[in-house]
């Protein structure tokens, strides 16, 4: 939709269709202060839909427009009057992921836009700035199902970003076969990442920039390291230590995938995708020679409706994500 928001308060509704995870978030914009007053997730996993052809298969098609389906009445029940439905990696890389969203687009009479990477890395920036209104310089590494971004930022502004098809789901799926994990496999992996980021020529932090973690496997890791440390609060804006997610992944490798989905603060349905994406993250900062990272409770989603919200020749302006 294209409606302008209104001058005081309005209901913005995000959908965001994951490689892994589909959501939907309704949020309450008041005065510029965005409140979140409804969600729901469906665990699609839509990487794993695409076929050695290439394509989406039709499946994963019913099953994608039912989920938005119950999500369109979400956003009916709680009065969202802007709706926006952005679609990532999986949706990329399908060949018939443009052509699958557009005609689920018309039945539903919903526009759906694919983003690139640049642009998924530019929303994710602009979401997680939102919980962190004095950091001026740094990173933004955003680990979905199907890619990472990495975007640097000065002044608060993205001056370079890159994306990798190095996503939790991804990369659990290509190399982490065995259950539990292999320690060769994980070496593999962890081969893999330091590889690809060596190529991209990403340079190292500086000593005044901060890196801020984005998406569900870094906020589950997050979770997890919280309970098993009960003095430490929960991971909203908390600090992930590089030393801590290597104490992460040691654990996680030594139980199977459904002992893994009984962990407390671990998403049962991240079971299979968790390794793998903290093994991206781990690899990740010692690439950037990164000893720690701070943990955003907002991303993509909150970024979407921050930049709808800017837009509006009305507002008065950004000031936060209750």
């Amino acid at each position: 939709m294209d409606s302008q928001l209104p001058t005081h308060t309005s209901r913005i509704a995000v959908i965001d269709l994951g490689s892994n995870t589909a959501r939907c978030v309704v949020f309450e914009n008041e005065h510029g202060t965005l409140r979140q007053v409804a969600s729901d997730r469906e665990p699609l996993k839509i990487l794993r839909s695409i076929t050695k052809d290439g394509e989406l298969s039709s499946s994963a098609a019913r099953r994608l427009k039912a989920t938005l389906i119950r999500f369109l009445r979400t956003c009916r029940e709680h009065d969202a009057t802007d709706i926006q439905v952005v679609a990532t990696a999986a949706y990329r890389q399908a060949r018939n992921g443009p052509d699958i969203l557009e005609r689920i687009s018309m039945s539903l009479d919903i526009p759906i836009t694919i983003v690139d990477g640049t642009r998924e890395g530019t929303l994710s920036l602009l979401g997680a700035l939102r919980a962190f209104p004095a950091v001026t310089k740094g990173y933004v590494i955003d680990i979905g199902g199907g890619s990472m971004e990495i975007v640097q930022f000065r002044n608060r502004q993205r001056t370079a970003s890159w994306c990798f098809p190095l996503g939790a789901l991804r990369t659990a799926d290509t190399f982490l076969a065995s259950d539990p994990p292999t320690d060769s496999e994980r070496a593999a992996l962890q081969d893999h990442v330091q590889d690809t980021l060596a190529a991209a020529g990403i340079p190292p932090l500086e000593s005044d920039d901060v890196v801020i973690g984005v998406g569900g496997s870094i906020r589950n890791l997050a979770r997890i390291h919280a309970r098993l440390h009960s003095s430490i609060p929960e991971p909203s804006r908390s600090a992930l230590r590089r030393k801590d997610v290597r104490t992460l992944i040691e654990a996680l490798s030594l139980v199977t995938e459904k002992q893994r989905s009984a962990i407390r603060g671990l998403s049962p349905d991240r079971a299979d995708s968790i390794l793998g994406g903290a093994t991206v993250l781990r690899t990740t900062l010692k690439c950037l020679k990164a000893k720690r990272l701070i943990v955003s409770p907002y991303g993509l989603r909150e970024g979407v409706a921050s930049e709808r919200l800017d837009s509006s020749p009305s507002s008065p302006g950004a000031r936060g994500v209750e």
